[in-house]
């Protein structure tokens, strides 16, 4: 009987001996997981911090998405901290492996490589309203507030081709995928496209109400591959504007497609 007694107070000292030790495991496994998050927390912090801060915060409440070492930039109402300046413009090139970003109140412009790593940065005539690259990330683009278009290559930020006023007012500007064509969306709601060897005037339509957030040349009314005889003018989860630049005819395509 007393051997049965000393037996089961064993297995309950085991079993309260088992239980400190799961508790202290979860404690520390615990602890070693919160050690863990503030290590990737600052990690990603460091490498925000490598190009210079927080970034945006856009409309749909997107700022920064990290992934690794690439940092997605979007711009938007609340701006960033860079070379202890403000941004109001940030574009990735075509394969994600440059940023371009326009400093505000400076008239400057700078490089990055995905690392945060500036590569280079060079003045601009103007505070850019639009900023994007072009001929597949060979060279990067501008329109300043007052109508000067700059081509400027990525390489060392010298100029790729003369300076061109396309006017004031401008909203959004967007190059064909070859260089051809270039339209321009002013505030008085019109889209006028240029031929970008002669500078001139090819086609001018009107936008209405439609806001020209996104402009895309493709090479058929479908949008099915990209070339230079349509242009789509459309707004983020809006109604898209196609024009025809050949026949300058334009169709209002009213289908809503926006995900969420």
């Amino acid at each position: 009987m007393i051997a049965a007694t000393i037996i089961v107070t064993l297995l309950g000292l085991s079993m309260i001996g088992y239980r400190y030790r799961s508790i202290a495991e979860s404690a520390a496994e615990s602890a070693r997981a919160s050690e863990e998050i503030a290590r990737r927390s600052a990690a990603i912090l460091s490498t925000i911090n490598n190009v210079g801060g927080v970034v945006t915060v856009d409309s749909d409440d997107l700022g920064v998405t990290v992934q690794g070492t690439l940092i997605r930039v979007e711009t938007g109402q609340q701006v960033a901290r860079l070379t202890s300046r403000t941004v109001h413009l940030a574009k990735f090139s075509p394969d994600e492996q440059i940023i371009v970003i326009a400093e505000t109140g400076n008239q400057t412009v700078r490089l990055f490589n995905r690392k945060g790593v500036e590569l280079l940065g060079f003045s601009v005539p103007g505070e850019p309203v639009v900023l994007d690259f072009m001929l597949e990330g060979a060279s990067v683009f501008l329109v300043t507030r007052e109508g000067i278009l700059e081509q400027r290559s990525i390489i060392n930020g010298a100029p790729t081709a003369p300076k061109w006023d396309v006017g004031e007012g401008v909203l959004n500007s967007a190059f064909s995928e070859t260089g051809k064509r270039l339209a321009v969306a002013f505030s008085d709601k019109r889209v006028s496209v240029f031929d970008t060897a002669s500078r001139r005037v090819v086609l001018t339509f009107d936008t209405g109400e439609l806001h020209p957030e996104i402009m895309k040349f493709y090479a058929d009314a479908k949008g099915s591959e990209t070339g230079d005889s349509y242009l789509s003018v459309s707004e983020e989860c809006g109604p898209d504007l196609v024009a025809d630049l050949k026949s300058g005819r334009t169709v209002l395509d009213n289908a809503i497609e926006c995900g969420g």
